[in-house]
């Protein structure tokens, strides 16, 4: 009896060991604050304290607080004295505009620490100003910190944004390093009804270096919009259990003073800079990426890869995202490159995906490994000889159930799934395809 247990183990092991990865679990759903907070206990106002500007005044409120729990209501004004938000306080920003002044690239406007928030009154209702001359407006005190010779480690945690909206005024290319909110390697960021429109850098990011063993930690950015940002709009270098969700990402990209395109641009974008860095637990789910307005033709619409080679990458779990290029109309190939790109991906799911008129591939794997992709829906996806659909390099892989087709109204698409270069031992079942599946890898197989 205990020989025929241990055949059947060993064959239950084997059997795991050649199938491709089933679904990847979802995660609970996870409940947060969508309100924004009235001030109560401790509150004083920036209007009864002195300084040269609205940013001096916050900082002597600031120091009345001293280690005491309270808030700071500022009214509008000018903040040209860098702000430090010391832990235990709340800033409460009022209606109206609060310009930044700048002048040093490398440094923000407001510094936060942990145990701190900012809020404001609503989008559009608050609005901070970006420098003219610089580019980060809200940054963790952690980044300011090095370690072993490199840059932003420190480690803030229980931050809070929420309920105002961040407008650009720079007209200077900034080149991919700096962001308008950056936090680095904090820990538990809730960032909710958030705005940034025509902002000059990368949006919000999640992560410093992991060069030190250090990383982001238990984030959620939610029910914010991108509009119009130049750089990546929201994205991941080095973090564990990041949630992206309801989040609206519109007209990509922005020109600059010489009236070229400041950036490439990739609204949603997990990208891992070293082999040190973290990329686990990551949820990017129910968020819209519509380029119809854009002005460019730009990169992609969510980009997962891992070109640096991380050990023990994911789970990454991509799903019920909109990704629209364009309009459904004649001689028309979208603004958006590549609807959703996997780099050497793996341990990733993409399921119950959205992707329209793209100029590229809908959904286009390369280098990937032991990925799921299921339930997406791509409608007029690729241009002329570029394919809809396309698994390159790929190997022990899942696609199931997609369906892949193009809308008379846009006739420029292609329906088709196809393997190319080194592809292999991929199992294809239950798509919808108008034109196809394409095969090269001796091992892949199509089940009926």
């Amino acid at each position: 009896m205990k020989i025929k247990l241990t055949l059947l183990l060993l064959s239950l092991l084997l059997i795991a060991a050649q199938s491709p990865p089933a679904r990847l679990a979802p995660t609970s759903p996870v409940q947060t604050q969508q309100s924004i907070p009235t001030p109560s206990g401790m509150i004083l106002y920036t209007k009864n304290f002195q300084g040269g500007d609205l940013g001096a005044r916050i900082n002597a409120a600031d120091k009345a607080l001293g280690a005491n729990r309270g808030w700071i209501v500022a009214e509008a004004g000018t903040i040209s004295t860098q702000v430090r938000l010391n832990a235990g306080h709340k800033l409460k920003l009022g209606r109206g505009r609060f310009e930044l002044v700048n002048s040093d690239i490398w440094t923000g406007s407001i510094v936060v620490e942990s145990d701190t928030a900012i809020y404001g009154e609503g989008i559009d209702k608050t609005v901070i100003v970006e420098p003219e001359k610089a580019y980060i407006c809200i940054v963790s005190a952690g980044t300011l910190e090095s370690e072993q010779g490199h840059l932003g480690t420190g480690i803030r945690q229980n931050i809070d944004l929420a309920g105002f909206t961040v407008e650009g005024r720079n007209t200077v290319a900034e080149g991919g390093a700096r962001s308008t909110i950056l936090l680095g390697n904090a820990h538990r960021v809730h960032i909710y009804n958030v705005a940034l429109r025509d902002t000059t850098c990368l949006g919000i990011s999640a992560g410093g270096t992991g060069l030190t063993g250090k990383h982001a930690e238990d984030w959620i950015v939610e029910d914010c919009t991108f509009e119009g940002v130049a750089s990546q709009n929201l994205n991941v270098v080095n973090g564990q259990r990041i949630m992206f969700r309801r989040n609206k990402f519109l007209r990509a990209g922005k020109t600059c003073g010489d009236g070229k395109a400041c950036e490439g641009v990739t609204p949603i974008d997990i990208e891992p800079n070293s082999a040190a860095d973290v990329i686990k637990e990551i949820d990017i789910e129910d968020n819209l990426v519509d380029s119809s307005k854009s002005i460019y033709f730009h990169g992609n619409g969510i980009l997962v890869q891992n070109t640096v080679g991380i050990v023990g990458y994911g789970p990454v779990r991509v799903r019920r995202n909109r990704v629209i290029g364009g309009p459904l109309v004649p001689n028309f190939s979208g603004n958006i490159a590549t609807g959703i790109y996997l780099a050497r991906a793996s341990n990733t799911l993409v399921s119950g995906n959205e992707i329209v008129r793209v100029g590229h591939a809908g959904i286009r794997l390369d280098g990937c490994s032991k990925v799921v992709i299921e339930k997406n829906t791509l409608v007029s996806t690729g241009t002329g000889g570029i394919l809809s659909f396309e698994v390159m390099n790929t190997v022990d892989s899942r696609i199931a159930f997609n369906s892949v087709t193009v809308d008379s109204r846009s006739p420029l698409g292609r329906g088709l799934i196809v393997e190319t270069g080194g592809s292999d031992r991929n199992v294809y079942e239950g798509n919808t395809v108008s034109e196809g599946v394409n095969l090269v890898g001796k091992g892949s197989r199509i089940i009926k």
